[in-house]
Protein backbone atom coordinates (compact mmCIF):
# COMPACT_ATOMS: atom_id res chain seq x y z
CA UNK A 1 0.00 0.00 0.00
CA UNK A 2 2.72 2.44 0.86
CA UNK A 3 4.37 1.40 -2.63
CA UNK A 4 1.43 2.28 -4.42
CA UNK A 5 1.29 5.61 -2.62
CA UNK A 6 4.24 6.74 -3.25
CA UNK A 7 4.41 5.71 -6.81
CA UNK A 8 1.05 7.60 -7.22
CA UNK A 9 2.27 10.73 -5.51
CA UNK A 10 5.60 10.37 -7.67
CA UNK A 11 3.80 10.32 -10.94
CA UNK A 12 1.60 13.03 -10.17
CA UNK A 13 -1.97 11.07 -9.71
CA UNK A 14 -3.34 12.14 -6.48
CA UNK A 15 -6.58 11.23 -6.66
CA UNK A 16 -5.04 7.53 -6.35
CA UNK A 17 -2.64 8.60 -3.30
CA UNK A 18 -5.88 9.65 -2.11
CA UNK A 19 -7.31 6.47 -2.20
CA UNK A 20 -4.28 4.62 -0.75
CA UNK A 21 -4.42 7.39 2.40
CA UNK A 22 -7.79 6.47 2.95
CA UNK A 23 -7.22 3.00 3.28
CA UNK A 24 -4.15 3.67 5.14
CA UNK A 25 -6.84 5.55 7.74
CA UNK A 26 -8.66 2.95 8.21
CA UNK A 27 -5.98 0.52 9.14
CA UNK A 28 -4.88 2.66 11.21
CA UNK A 29 -7.43 2.72 13.01
CA UNK A 30 -8.70 -1.10 12.69
CA UNK A 31 -5.83 -3.09 13.22
CA UNK A 32 -2.61 -0.11 13.60
CA UNK A 33 -0.46 -3.06 15.39
CA UNK A 34 -0.01 -4.50 11.57
CA UNK A 35 2.26 -1.05 11.49
CA UNK A 36 4.15 -1.42 14.54
CA UNK A 37 7.55 -2.84 12.65
CA UNK A 38 7.27 0.21 10.02
CA UNK A 39 5.87 2.56 12.19
CA UNK A 40 8.74 5.14 12.14
CA UNK A 41 8.90 4.71 8.18
CA UNK A 42 5.22 5.44 7.24
CA UNK A 43 4.71 7.95 9.78
CA UNK A 44 7.53 9.90 9.11
CA UNK A 45 6.62 9.34 5.40
CA UNK A 46 3.16 11.34 6.40
CA UNK A 47 4.67 13.56 8.04
CA UNK A 48 6.58 14.31 4.59
CA UNK A 49 3.15 14.47 2.47
CA UNK A 50 1.46 16.92 5.23
CA UNK A 51 4.64 19.14 4.84
CA UNK A 52 4.70 19.23 1.35
CA UNK A 53 2.63 22.14 0.25
CA UNK A 54 3.07 21.82 -3.69
CA UNK A 55 0.31 18.83 -2.98
CA UNK A 56 -3.20 19.57 -2.69
CA UNK A 57 -5.30 20.22 0.57
CA UNK A 58 -6.52 17.32 0.41
CA UNK A 59 -3.97 15.01 0.02
CA UNK A 60 -1.94 16.28 3.19
CA UNK A 61 -5.31 16.55 5.34
CA UNK A 62 -5.14 12.80 4.69
CA UNK A 63 -1.80 12.40 5.66
CA UNK A 64 -2.20 14.26 8.97
CA UNK A 65 -5.54 12.52 9.44
CA UNK A 66 -3.79 8.97 9.12
CA UNK A 67 -1.55 10.05 12.27
CA UNK A 68 -3.89 11.41 14.50
CA UNK A 69 -6.00 8.28 13.96
CA UNK A 70 -2.63 6.64 14.82
CA UNK A 71 -2.58 8.41 18.18
CA UNK A 72 -6.29 7.55 18.70
CA UNK A 73 -6.03 4.12 18.59
CA UNK A 74 -4.70 3.89 22.22
CA UNK A 75 -7.34 0.77 22.99
CA UNK A 76 -5.71 -1.18 20.28
CA UNK A 77 -2.19 -0.10 20.39
CA UNK A 78 -1.43 1.69 24.05
CA UNK A 79 1.67 4.06 23.86
CA UNK A 80 2.74 3.32 20.02
CA UNK A 81 2.45 7.03 19.24
CA UNK A 82 4.15 8.33 22.78
CA UNK A 83 7.36 6.41 21.39
CA UNK A 84 8.18 8.84 18.64
CA UNK A 85 8.40 12.01 20.18
CA UNK A 86 10.28 13.67 17.71
CA UNK A 87 7.56 12.63 14.99
CA UNK A 88 4.60 14.39 17.61
CA UNK A 89 7.12 17.47 17.92
CA UNK A 90 7.01 17.76 13.94
CA UNK A 91 3.32 17.11 13.89
CA UNK A 92 2.30 19.68 16.48
CA UNK A 93 4.43 22.24 14.52
CA UNK A 94 2.94 21.26 10.97
CA UNK A 95 -0.68 21.67 12.81
CA UNK A 96 0.47 25.11 13.71
CA UNK A 97 1.56 26.52 10.90
CA UNK A 98 -2.06 25.49 9.19
CA UNK A 99 -3.53 27.72 11.89
CA UNK A 100 -2.02 30.23 10.09
CA UNK A 101 -3.93 30.13 6.83
CA UNK A 102 -6.49 32.73 8.29
CA UNK A 103 -7.51 36.44 6.64
CA UNK A 104 -8.28 39.27 8.31
CA UNK A 105 -11.17 40.11 6.81
CA UNK A 106 -14.35 42.75 7.74
CA UNK A 107 -17.14 40.07 8.51
CA UNK A 108 -14.80 38.69 11.26
CA UNK A 109 -14.80 42.21 13.28
CA UNK A 110 -18.57 42.00 13.26
CA UNK A 111 -19.15 38.55 14.12
CA UNK A 112 -22.15 38.12 16.54
CA UNK A 113 -21.14 34.74 17.67
CA UNK A 114 -18.19 32.18 18.07
CA UNK A 115 -20.20 29.93 15.43
CA UNK A 116 -19.22 32.28 13.00
CA UNK A 117 -16.15 30.95 10.86
CA UNK A 118 -15.47 34.42 8.50
CA UNK A 119 -11.93 34.01 7.00
CA UNK A 120 -11.06 30.05 8.02
CA UNK A 121 -10.06 28.04 5.78
CA UNK A 122 -9.99 24.42 5.39
CA UNK A 123 -6.49 24.22 6.66
CA UNK A 124 -7.50 25.99 9.76
CA UNK A 125 -10.62 24.55 10.67
CA UNK A 126 -8.20 20.87 10.14
CA UNK A 127 -5.49 21.99 12.24
CA UNK A 128 -8.10 23.09 15.06
CA UNK A 129 -9.41 19.85 15.02
CA UNK A 130 -6.21 18.15 15.09
CA UNK A 131 -5.20 19.96 17.78
CA UNK A 132 -7.90 18.95 19.96
CA UNK A 133 -7.83 15.55 18.83
CA UNK A 134 -3.88 14.98 19.78
CA UNK A 135 -4.06 16.35 22.82
CA UNK A 136 -7.00 14.15 24.03
CA UNK A 137 -5.49 11.47 22.34
CA UNK A 138 -2.13 11.40 24.01
CA UNK A 139 -2.52 13.57 27.29
CA UNK A 140 -0.97 16.17 28.42
CA UNK A 141 2.47 15.26 29.92
CA UNK A 142 3.12 14.24 25.92
CA UNK A 143 1.73 17.94 24.38
CA UNK A 144 2.45 20.23 26.85
CA UNK A 145 6.44 20.41 26.78
CA UNK A 146 5.66 20.23 22.95
CA UNK A 147 3.92 23.13 23.06
CA UNK A 148 5.54 24.74 25.97
CA UNK A 149 8.39 24.49 23.39
CA UNK A 150 6.95 25.81 19.86
CA UNK A 151 4.56 28.71 21.37
CA UNK A 152 6.63 31.16 22.98
CA UNK A 153 7.84 31.73 19.45
CA UNK A 154 4.44 32.80 17.83
CA UNK A 155 3.54 34.86 21.13
CA UNK A 156 6.87 36.93 20.52
CA UNK A 157 6.00 37.09 16.38
CA UNK A 158 5.10 40.17 15.47
CA UNK A 159 2.62 38.87 12.54
CA UNK A 160 -0.78 38.78 14.48
CA UNK A 161 -1.40 35.68 12.55
CA UNK A 162 0.91 33.75 14.52
CA UNK A 163 -0.35 35.65 18.35
CA UNK A 164 -3.94 34.29 16.99
CA UNK A 165 -2.37 31.37 16.14
CA UNK A 166 -0.74 30.70 19.85
CA UNK A 167 -4.66 31.46 21.81
CA UNK A 168 -6.50 29.38 19.41
CA UNK A 169 -3.54 26.55 20.16
CA UNK A 170 -3.81 26.71 23.51
CA UNK A 171 -7.72 26.70 23.89
CA UNK A 172 -7.41 23.52 21.69
CA UNK A 173 -5.14 21.70 23.66
CA UNK A 174 -6.90 22.32 26.83
CA UNK A 175 -9.36 19.53 27.44
CA UNK A 176 -6.85 17.32 26.80
CA UNK A 177 -3.82 18.65 28.65
CA UNK A 178 -6.12 20.15 31.82
CA UNK A 179 -4.35 18.58 34.44
CA UNK A 180 -1.21 19.48 33.44
CA UNK A 181 -1.73 22.77 32.11
CA UNK A 182 -2.88 23.77 35.63
CA UNK A 183 0.41 22.49 37.51
CA UNK A 184 2.96 23.33 35.05
CA UNK A 185 4.42 26.67 35.73
CA UNK A 186 5.67 26.92 31.97
CA UNK A 187 2.55 27.08 30.90
CA UNK A 188 1.56 29.81 33.35
CA UNK A 189 4.10 31.95 32.24
CA UNK A 190 3.04 31.49 28.72
CA UNK A 191 -0.48 32.50 29.52
CA UNK A 192 1.23 35.67 31.09
CA UNK A 193 3.31 36.45 28.44
CA UNK A 194 0.11 36.26 26.01
CA UNK A 195 -1.46 39.25 27.94
CA UNK A 196 1.95 41.28 27.53
CA UNK A 197 2.44 40.79 23.68
CA UNK A 198 -1.36 40.66 22.26
CA UNK A 199 -2.85 44.25 22.13
CA UNK A 200 -6.48 44.55 23.81
CA UNK A 201 -8.42 45.04 20.47
CA UNK A 202 -6.72 41.92 18.62
CA UNK A 203 -7.41 40.00 21.69
CA UNK A 204 -10.76 41.07 21.76
CA UNK A 205 -11.63 40.08 18.03
CA UNK A 206 -10.24 36.63 19.15
CA UNK A 207 -12.06 35.81 21.98
CA UNK A 208 -15.74 37.13 20.91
Amino acid sequence: MMRTLTEALNSGQEATAQEALELLIELAGTEPRFLRRQLVDVVGAMLQIAEAESLEEGTRHLAIEFVITLAEARERAPGMMRKLPQFISRLFAILMKMLLDIEDVPAWHSAESEDEDAGETSNYSVGQECLDRLSISLGGNTIVPVASEQLPAYLAAPEWQKRHAALIALAQIAEGCSKVLIGDVCSVAIITFVSVVVNFDELFIIVQ
